[in-house]
């Protein structure tokens, strides 16, 4: 049996004929699809995200078909219909300018009601840009220095 990161290429992976090659070849299709486990009592679904153009930020498309920069006011679609639906939406803002880079994503919805991105690229990109003047300071204005 393969797992994933035993050091063959991928062309080596692919031309192996026996059964271990078919199920390596199964695992690495699912790795590149993104899909994850949510954890126990979570429901998994998917949550349609883009750019927004005028300021670059990561936005989600909500219920009311308006773009959030918060995953939490997402549209959260549990079947594949309703996530071609929403994707079908946004893929329509795209094309009037509104939005850019439009993909479905795997998402979670806890059990205390929050919707939250499976990935840690996504997770990042809703917390906004990580330089911005309100996470740093300006040189000697505060903090001890560690160098002697």
């Amino acid at each position: 049996m393969c797992r994933r990161g035993d050091g063959r290429y991928r062309g080596e992976r692919d031309t192996i004929a026996s059964n271990g090659a078919r199920a390596c070849k199964r695992l690495n299709r699912k790795s590149r699809r993104g899909a994850k486990m949510s954890a126990k009592g979570n429901e998994p679904g998917w949550i349609v995200t883009g750019h927004d153009f005028s300021s670059g930020a990561g936005v989600f498309l909500t219920a009311t078909h308006e773009w959030s920069r918060d995953p939490a006011c997402a549209a959260f679609s549990t079947t594949p219909d309703e996530r071609e639906a929403l994707l079908a939406l946004a893929l329509g803002d795209q094309e009037r300018g509104r939005v850019e880079l439009v993909a479905a994503i795997a998402a979670e919805r806890g059990t205390d009601g929050v919707i939250r991105p499976l990935r840690l690229r996504e997770r990042l990109r809703a917390l906004g840009p990580s330089v911005r003047p309100d996470l740093w300071e300006p040189a000697g204005t505060g903090g001890e220095h560690v160098s002697p």
